[in-house]
Formats: structure tokens, C-alpha cells, sequence
């Protein structure tokens, strides 16, 4: 039976880990971990090998935060925020800076639905002049009110099309890296 040597995730306390025996327990925090035998072709979900978690040390200790998550959800197959979690705690117990998203700072989020509002609210006037000023004012009434009402939807549609496809983009599944 090999011991190894390993530091706990959420606490930083040295761990005694066998292998072979799956779960350990932090003695000091209670934080409960999973690691496997570096054995070939034994993958299962949720376990991370004591090479690929010294990797992911490795990572956070260079700044590389979003490669050492990437690489612990491929590891274990933990969802993002489990990854991210994890990853968090690992650079916590090792003293580093966690890295924080940038957030847009609320009054500019309010202004610019405020101005997203305003535009819905103000289309209909913007239709009706548009239409006047390219018919040299001979459009009809069925043709305003038409422009009237297609302007805001068009632009509600847009709008949501817009954000639909940012977040579509934003979160797409990453393309598996080619063989070479």
C-alpha cells in the first residue's frame, strides 16, 4: 500500500491519503475527498487522480485560475460551479488572491434598459415619422398605423434574438482538442 502525502482543498491541513481506499476525510475541517489509483483505463466520475490534482495546484499557483478549473471538471466530471467551488478553495487554503468576474456596476445596467425601454416606447412616433418623410408624407393611415406596430415588435425580436444568440455563444460546449 502506497501513502501519500496531500493537502486538503478547503482547509490547506495535510492529509494522509492510502491508495486504493477511494475517501478520506480532513481531519481538521471534516472536508470529505475522493481520489483514485493512477491506474489506466479506470475512469470514474467524480475522482480525481493525485497527478492530475498536483496539476491543478500547479496551475493556481501560476495564475492559470480558468485552465486549472477546466482541467478539474475534466478530471472528475464536476459541473462548473463545483469545479470553480473547488478550485477556489484549493488557492484559499494555499493563500492565493482568488480571482473575481468583473460585473458591470448597477446605475449602467439601469441606464441602459432605461434607453432600451425608451426606444420601444418612443418606435412607434420614430415609425410614423420615418414613413412620412420616405413617402413625401402620402402614406395612408393603415400604412402608419402598420409601421406603428411592426417597429416596437421588430425591435423586441431583435433585441431578444441579440441576447439569445450572446448566450448561446457564451456558453457552448468547448470544441475537443485534435489529436496530434
Amino acid at each position: 500500500m502506497v501513502v501519500e502525502t496531500n493537502r486538503c482543498p478547503n482547509c490547506g491541513s495535510s492529509l494522509q491519503t492510502v491508495s486504493g481506499t477511494g475517501r478520506i476525510t480532513c481531519g481538521y475541517c471534516g472536508t470529505e475527498l475522493t481520489i483514485r489509483d493512477d491506474e489506466p483505463g479506470k475512469a470514474e466520475p467524480d475522482l480525481i487522480t493525485s497527478e492530475n490534482l498536483e496539476r491543478v495546484r500547479t496551475m493556481i499557483a501560476g495564475g492559470e485560475y480558468v485552465e486549472a478549473i477546466k482541467l478539474y471538471r475534466e478530471s472528475t466530471g464536476a459541473s462548473l460551479k463545483d469545479a470553480k467551488d473547488a478550485v477556489d478553495a484549493m488557492a484559499k487554503g494555499a493563500g492565493i488572491e482568488v480571482p473575481q468576474p468583473k460585473l458591470w456596476p448597477c446605475p449602467v445596467i439601469i441606464a441602459l434598459f432605461a434607453a432600451w425601454i425608451a426606444l420601444v416606447g418612443f418606435s412607434p412616433r420614430i415609425a410614423e415619422w420615418l414613413l412620412m418623410r420616405l413617402s413625401n408624407g402620402s402614406a395612408s393611415g393603415a400604412a402608419i398605423e402598420s409601421a406603428r406596430v411592426a417597429l416596437p415588435i421588430t425591435i423586441v425580436f431583435v433585441s431578444l434574438g441579440l441576447l439569445i444568440f450572446r448566450l448561446a455563444k457564451k456558453h457552448r460546449s468547448p470544441k475537443p482538442a485534435s489529436k496530434t
